[in-house]
């Protein structure tokens, strides 16, 4: 099911680990347990699925609920359907639901936009239209809740820190109760095979009046029983290792940037004794995303390639393609000489002229064979004039391996040579870069452990604990001042 919902007492079953199928039976049973008959119980589940074979499968089950095929966010609450006779679902006590997590690059701009429209007009905020499904069927679906009744939404971790989810965030601290926040561990294999980190969001429909949040911090999964009355009880037993419980006043989730930040080990600060001697690393650097190409296998090329084609030495520049060529935290010209002897991609096809001026070259030739195969027409080609002119970028004299599952790291430059968008650049300002000892000292400190500790609450984590840390928010790592 897309999305489901059941009419009962308020009451909720918490398990991310079992299938929908079997969740729909957890249901029925919890039911009964309020004494319900089986009959009465099917009455009291709705639920909405785009597949109507998904449906047909969860009949064959034996549950005979309330299903809608149908787009579930093209559904109304009964309170507002039953205006224009529409489909629609009743006010419900609770809401499970394990939406789709399409991201938004994949949705066609018409679709995008018209539900953007929908679910903007219905809570009153606008929303980013870089979020993903699953933020529009977590705001849809509080149209659908009675007062004091409850949900409970299996979503990414992403929705505690992007900020796409920055007015989703604020949205719901104002206008529910958040009872509990249940982050799963990035390493943890709770979820196998899931490409993102997940964690689950259990909010009331009922005033937040300074009531305080629950946060879960779960390392393996210890049953639906432990958690729940771990939430309960807002602590952990003595003997219970599998997590960890944070509790925060909602008022203080209200216009903080990032959620995430609450469940780390050291809040930012809390390690700096001497905050006074402590700035922000974009008030002494500007960071940078590396040269987009946008055809790699023609602008990048070895040193065999430069000589067996010909191109014109003043028409390449020394690049770093790959991070897994850096295997320390500095690279020096000897390291480029060793790359250009194992005939790695070490050069870069970095031409500004105009082809008038490029008549005769090697340079020349190379591009026109590129065109007829069609490079000239991708994305980013088509944006360039001409299409094959890189960014004007000089090399950085500090590299950041921004994506990463292991330790982050920040390599001195000294081989000055330029970085694809693997890698972010660093341009401190004039009084550090031109002193190399200046230089040297930053680099050690930004490798540091407050550093890098930092990193996890400022960048983003998914599944498998791959670290993705953008620019703008390196800039707000704190170092120590030069």
């Amino acid at each position: 099911m897309a999305a489901w919902a059941i009419r009962s007492p308020n009451d909720l079953i918490l398990d991310p680990c079992i299938g929908q199928g079997s969740l729909l039976i957890q249901c029925m049973k919890r039911l009964e347990e309020f004494g319900l008959p089986k009959a009465e119980a099917h009455a009291h589940i709705f639920g909405a699925d785009v597949d109507a074979q998904a449906i047909a499968s969860t009949l064959r089950n034996g549950i005979h609920g309330n299903f809608i095929v149908g787009d579930f966010l093209r559904i109304e609450s009964k309170r507002k359907a039953d205006r224009n006779n529409r489909t629609n679902i009743p006010p419900v006590d609770a809401i499970l639901c394990n939406p789709p997590y399409t991201r938004h690059q994949l949705l066609p701009a018409s679709h995008k936009a018209r539900i953007a429209s929908l679910v903007s007009e219905e809570v009153g905020i606008e929303i980013n239209r870089r979020a993903g499904l699953h933020v529009y069927f977590l705001l849809h679906s509080t149209q659908f809740l009675r007062e004091k009744g409850r949900l409970v939404f299996l979503v990414p971790s992403l929705v505690l820190e992007a900020r796409y989810a920055g007015a989703v965030r604020d949205f719901i601290a104002r206008k529910y109760a958040i009872s509990s926040i249940v982050l799963f561990d990035h390493k943890s294999r709770i979820f196998p095979d899931a490409n993102v980190s997940p964690c689950l969001v259990l909010i009331e429909k009922a005033k937040p009046n300074e009531n305080t949040v629950t946060l879960v911090w779960v390392k393996s999964w210890p049953g639906t029983k432990a958690i729940l009355e771990a939430i309960t009880r807002g602590s952990l037993l003595d003997r219970e290792t599998w997590g960890r419980i944070i509790q925060v006043l909602q008022t203080d989730l209200i216009g903080e940037a990032k959620w995430s930040k609450y469940f780390a080990d050291n809040p930012t600060e809390k390690d700096a004794s001497h905050k006074k001697h402590l700035v922000r690393l974009g008030s002494i650097a500007k960071v940078m995303r590396g040269i987009a190409t946008g055809g790699n296998d023609i602008f990048t090329l070895t040193e065999s390639q430069v000589k067996k084609i010909g191109v014109e030495r003043r028409f390449l520049r020394p690049v770093i393609t790959r991070t897994a060529y850096v295997k320390c935290r500095r690279i020096s010209k000897q390291d480029l000489d060793h790359m250009k002897k194992a005939d790695l991609k070490v050069w870069l096809l970095y031409c500004h002229q105009p082809k008038n001026d490029l008549k005769g070259t090697r340079a020349l030739s190379y591009m026109q064979r590129a065109e007829r195969e069609g490079y000239h027409r991708r994305t980013l080609a088509r944006a360039r004039h001409p299409w094959y002119k890189l960014e004007s970028r000089k090399p950085a004299p500090i590299l950041f391996t921004y994506m990463t599952r292991e330790r982050p790291r920040f390599i001195y430059n000294e081989a000055r040579a330029l970085n694809l968008n693997n890698m972010h650049g660093i341009y401190p300002a004039p009084e550090i870069s031109t002193t190399r000892n200046t230089l040297l000292a930053l680099v050690s400190n930004l490798n540091s452990n407050f550093v890098v500790g930092q990193l996890r609450l400022l960048g983003r984590t998914y599944a498998g604990g791959l670290l993705k840390v953008e620019p703008k928010e390196l800039e707000e790592v704190l170092v120590p001042k030069p």
